[in-house]
C-alpha cells in the first residue's frame, strides 16, 4: 500500500484548472455547522419567562441566525424590542445573547442570555436571564419555524 500524495491547494487548484475563490467555497459549503453537525442556521421562535416575586416577564421574538463553525450571528424582533444576537453552539448545545432595545412603552432595553440544548423532538430548551433582573431566571423554549 502507497502512502496517500501530499497535494497543497495551490497544486489543487492548477490541476483543478479553477480559482482559489471556487476552492474557498467549496472548503466552506463541505465543512460541517458544528461538531454533531446540527446548523442552528434559519429563524426561530422563542417562548419564555422569568417569574420573580409578583413581577412576570415574557419573551417571545424570532431570531434569525447565521451558523460559521461554532458561531452565531444575527437578530432577533419580538412584539417590544428589537436588536442583535450572538452566541455559540457545542454539539446540541447553544448560548446566545440578544441586545434589545424597546420599540414601543411596554418594552424593556437590555440584554437576555438564553443557554439551552436542541432535543430529538427539534425543540431547545433551556433557562434564560436578563440583565435588569439580576437575581432571576426563567425558562424558555425555541422551535425552527
Amino acid at each position: 500500500m502507497q502512502p496517500a500524495e501530499r497535494v497543497s491547494v495551490k497544486s489543487l487548484i492548477g490541476r483543478l484548472g479553477c480559482s482559489s475563490a471556487v476552492v474557498g467555497l467549496a472548503l466552506a459549503v463541505s465543512a460541517p455547522a458544528s461538531a454533531d453537525g446540527i446548523d442552528f442556521s434559519g429563524a426561530w421562535s422563542v417562548s419564555g419567562q422569568i417569574v420573580t416575586g409578583n413581577l412576570l416577564i415574557t419573551v417571545s421574538p424570532i431570531c434569525v441566525f447565521q451558523q460559521s463553525g461554532d458561531r452565531l450571528r444575527g437578530s432577533c424582533k419580538g412584539p417590544n424590542g428589537a436588536g442583535f444576537a450572538t452566541g455559540a453552539t457545542d454539539g446540541r448545545d447553544i448560548s446566545f445573547q440578544w441586545r434589545h432595545v424597546a420599540t414601543n412603552a411596554v418594552g424593556l432595553s437590555g440584554v437576555s442570555t438564553f443557554r439551552g440544548t436542541l432535543g430529538r423532538d427539534n425543540v431547545v430548551r433551556g433557562f434564560w436571564t436578563f440583565s435588569r433582573l439580576p437575581n432571576a431566571s426563567g425558562s424558555f423554549t425555541a422551535q425552527r419555524m
